[in-house]
């Protein structure tokens, strides 16, 4: 997932199609003034007897250069000036009058101007995630130019788009000559957001086969794709068969990446409000707990990364509550994907390997998320494991204001015995959540009140990237280049597999670094078990033998019965984190 970085090419092409309108003026008062000059120098020429300059019968002259009568052989009899503005007027005012055309004519409809687009961006969809992507790209302090590429032709947010200076462009991804139409050969990076995952997958493919036909002397620059793909497990299979397919029929030039935006909001909201922030406070061997209000896509990959990052040395299992009114359908569905998600080992490995490997301790309440029927804070009270956080994933503001309603009339039934409970509201900026709470009571819930956009966080702008997350992809080399002590290595010589392992093991770096004070050996287990989580959720499973593409792990066991070697090769990462965090160049 390397950045897409704008160089100076891109710069000076962004600021002369921002001042091209002043530098095309500036060029028409560069020749009207050599024409007066010349004028000046030459008036006996044109003026005859009267040598006073007629500013009259120069502007009539000055006209007549202008248009294409000005052009003819060079005239040894008049003054340079004249000459050099009898060639300079008419071919400005002819590049003027062309460009201005095709960049009108092209904007409305036409869209010949798509055939000047270089190093441009390729959005396909026209859901929120695609527009969000455009409007931040297009609101940069050096806007790139997007093409915004739809099956409808007007949708919510188009006009919006149109004023920003994105071009949309009505088509077809799943053709091949949608991509030339769209220029796909000069494009710096595509992004695939369509809402259906299949759509993604059939434009990626013809995206391939219009660049099949090009010789490889096309395809020195690089572009990166970014496929979305929502389903976890859809998206291990599509991962794998791009790998197999890699050499035989993409494109060299073409770097794809398959990614979930909801997941990346997922992992960002828990990594920034998640129980580890107040979890070393509590002190040792108490339980995180955690508190979700909805059953919302967002709620379901919320729940995928408190397992695979809610880990903590000293700490038992993460108890996740969540409360929807169809909870019972949602935890049968999500575990009915995800095995693993309940903790336990599937029975038909061998008997003597079956063990309890904490994932999380999950418990879903059919009630609804507004006004659920049991004292949901004074029950984690009693039973000693208070939740830390709350998580408001509902699908409109009216339901998070009720929800949050709620929480606060419990608190105040709780007589104040639960400690600060912070609650994130995951909704767009401008639903009103805020404004709408803002005239409650004021109470410790009040102040650890916090506002999620996860429209926002799902397609954000780090620097020069965007969907991707920079910071991470960094750490996840750096990490890679501690294990190999600091040899040369090609990051994208590397499957997926590895290079995503490295990534969820930065993303848990955050994590890490709140739990220095622990000991080595707790920090090790910890870290095994977020291994375990990290493959058991990807569908691996244990096996004598280590097989990569039957994704077959001998150390898928609780940390006390590997070997002591097994043991020892989760200490480098602990060294890694325990390191002083450089100080990032921006």
């Amino acid at each position: 997932m390397q950045p897409i970085k704008q160089d100076r090419f891109d710069r000076l092409r962004w600021w002369y199609r921002r001042n091209a309108w002043l530098l095309f003026a500036g060029g028409m008062l560069i020749g009207v003034l050599m024409a007066v000059w010349g004028f000046n120098v030459g008036k006996g020429f044109y003026f005859g007897a009267d040598t006073r300059l007629q500013w009259a019968d120069a502007a009539y002259y000055i006209l007549q250069m202008i248009s294409l009568n000005g052009f003819g052989p060079l005239n040894p009899e008049i003054p340079w000036q004249l000459n050099v503005a009898r060639f300079w007027l008419p071919t400005v005012f002819f590049f003027t009058a062309l460009s201005g055309v095709l960049r009108v004519v092209g904007r409305n409809g036409v869209g010949l101007s798509r055939y000047f687009l270089d190093q441009h961006i390729i959005v396909c969809g026209h859901g929120a995630q695609a527009i969000e992507l455009v409007r931040q790209y297009r609101s940069r302090a050096t806007p790139a130019e997007v093409l915004l590429v739809s099956s409808v032709n007007e949708f919510s947010g188009a006009a919006d788009l149109r004023s920003l200076g994105a071009m949309l462009h009505m088509d077809d991804i799943g053709t091949v000559s949608s991509w030339r139409t769209m220029r796909a050969e000069r494009a710096k990076a595509i992004y695939f957001l369509e809402e259906g995952e299949h759509r993604n997958l059939n434009g990626f493919e013809a995206l391939c086969r219009s660049e099949a036909g090009r010789s490889r002397s096309d395809g020195k620059r690089i572009c990166k794709c970014f496929i979305h793909v929502g389903d976890s497990a859809l998206r291990r299979w599509v991962v794998e068969s791009l790998e197999n397919m890699q050499q035989a029929r993409i494109p060299h030039r073409l770097q794809w990446f398959v990614f979930s935006a909801w997941e990346q909001c997922a992992r960002d909201l828990f990594l920034l409000h998640g129980p580890h922030l107040t979890q070393s406070a509590l002190g040792p061997h108490a339980p995180p707990s955690m508190l979700i209000l909805g059953a919302s896509p967002l709620a379901e990959q919320l729940l995928m990364q408190a397992a695979k990052l809610g880990h903590y040395p000293g700490a038992g299992k993460l108890q996740v509550t969540l409360v929807a009114p169809d909870a019972a359908a949602f935890e049968q569905s999500l575990k009915a994907r995800f095995p693993a998600l309940d903790g336990r080992i599937p029975e038909r490995w061998d008997p003597e390997e079956r063990a309890l490997i904490p994932l999380l301790d999950l418990t879903c309440v059919s009630a609804a998320a507004e006004a659920p029927p049991l004292d949901l804070l004074g029950v984690g009270q009693r039973e000693g494991a208070p939740f830390q956080v709350c998580f408001v994933c509902v699908d409109d503001a009216h339901t998070a204001v009720r929800a949050v309603d709620m929480l606060r009339a419990q608190y105040r039934d709780a007589g104040g015995r639960q400690p600060g409970l912070r609650t994130v509201v995951c909704l767009p900026q401008g639903s009103g959540v805020l404004e709408r709470l803002a005239h409650a009571p004021s109470n410790a819930l009040s102040a650890g009140l916090t506002l999620f956009d996860p429209l926002a966080y799902s397609c954000r702008m780090e620097t020069h990237e965007s969907v991707l997350v920079e910071q991470s992809e960094r750490d996840a080399q750096d990490i890679y280049r501690f294990f190999v002590n600091g040899q040369a290595f090609d990051w994208w010589g590397l499957s997926e597999l590895e290079r995503d392992s490295n990534r969820q093991a930065a993303d848990h770096l955050k994590v890490k670094r709140h739990f220095l004070a622990h000991g080595d050996e707790a920090q090790m287990q910890a870290e095994h078990t977020r291994w375990c989580a990290e493959r058991l959720l990807a569908g691996w499973r244990f096996g004598p033998v280590k097989d990569l593409k039957k994704r077959i792990s001998p150390n898928l066991r609780p940390y006390e019965a590997l070997p002591s070697v097994e043991q020892e090769k989760n200490r480098p990462i602990i060294q890694y984190a325990r390191r002083p965090v450089p100080a990032r160049v921006p």
